[in-house]
């Protein structure tokens, strides 16, 4: 049986950078959740850390890698037919180019090809996003993944090993 996913977001990352974030996806079929938050002390110092560049390539990056750690908790991996991508980061065209960089970075190119993203057509509601706010407030426990130090210094190394030139200042 092949899955269809959907990947949301609660409080975006360039919504407000002194509130967590959370990441989630939804298995329609199984009824699967994942999800991953980000403390706001740790988006912050990733804000801090990497100043010097555009804020926008900053927060999509992040946004795909908060994506690829959900991606990679899923255990067992499922059969997935289809992702839908919930449009948190636009264009949505550089949001699938960010993905792409972040799996294949990570030596899991076979991994994002699996998940089959697509970006989710405006007059259907995400099933991922009830989820997702109901773990942003606590109501539904507690997150599979937890960005930790670990991450944010691996989030850092990787975004600074990507073509992206700093803003001038």
């Amino acid at each position: 049986m092949k899955e269809i996913a959907w990947i949301d977001t609660a409080n975006q990352i360039g919504n407000s950078w002194y509130k967590k974030s959370v990441v989630g996806i939804f298995f329609e079929k199984s009824g699967k959740f994942v999800g991953v938050e980000i403390y706001s002390q740790h988006k912050l110092k990733i804000k801090d850390k990497l100043k010097d560049y555009n804020e926008k390539d900053v927060i999509g990056h992040l946004q795909a890698y908060l994506v690829y750690l959900c991606c990679t908790r899923i255990v067992p991996m499922l059969q997935i037919e289809r992702t839908w991508l919930c449009s948190d980061f636009q264009p949505i065209k550089t949001y699938h180019n960010y993905l792409q960089k972040c799996f294949g970075y990570h030596g899991n190119s076979e991994l994002f090809q699996g998940f089959g993203f697509k970006c989710k057509p405006k007059e259907i509601k995400s099933k991922a996003h009830p989820k997702v706010r109901k773990l942003y407030r606590r109501r539904r426990g507690n997150p599979d993944h937890v960005f930790d130090k670990e991450d944010l210094l691996n989030f850092i190394t990787y975004f600074q090993k990507q073509t992206i030139r700093k803003v001038k200042g």
